[in-house]
């Protein structure tokens, strides 16, 4: 009678269990409902998260190189004068802000391929601007030289980073779900 009973006993508790189970399960327990939804990133569609992503973070970093950029040509034409390493400084300071921009932001496959691109571009430039403040430090007029003739050359393909950035988003990126 023991055997029995301690076997009903298991076999109550497992109908009860069975369904405890399938109520958490459901998430009656928890408050939440059934499964919760995946993240599934940002709402829209792809050419909306591009566009939101050019518009509100990429665009204004890259016009802030764009406007750090202009004074180069004027302050470090000449001779390389302290005029010319602070606006060395605020380019810098304005390539790491894009390229921040770029690794903290989210946006759509569609335009990963641009973005990498843009990148890698972008830290181009900043390393020629660097090795142009070494040269500075160091007092090397040869390479301060050389960091500026990278850089103006890097700048051209960084302006052409951004036409293809807007091409990429109109035609890569779906305007349909």
């Amino acid at each position: 009678q023991l055997v029995t009973s301690a076997g009903l006993v298991i076999l109550g508790l497992l109908a009860l269990d069975v369904p405890y189970q399938a109520l958490v399960n459901a998430g009656l327990f928890s408050g939440v409902c059934g499964n919760p939804t995946p993240d599934t990133g940002p709402p829209g569609t792809q050419f909306q998260q591009a566009d939101g992503f050019l518009t509100k973070s990429l665009n204004p970093a890259l016009a802030s190189v764009a406007s750090a950029e202009k004074p180069i040509a004027v302050d470090c034409g000449g001779s390389h004068s302290v005029t010319c390493r602070n606006t060395l400084e605020n380019a810098d300071s304005a390539l790491v802000s894009a390229i921040r921009a770029i690794d903290q932001g989210t946006f759509p496959g569609c335009l990963s391929t641009t973005v990498v691109l843009t990148r890698r571009d972008l830290v181009v430039q900043e390393q020629a601007v660097r090795a142009a403040l070494i040269g500075f430090r160091s007092n090397t007029d040869d390479l301060v030289t050389r960091g500026l003739a990278d850089y103006t050359t890097a700048a051209a393909t960084v302006a052409a980073d951004g036409n293809a950035l807007k091409a990429a988003a109109q035609a890569a990126c779906p305007k349909a779900p």
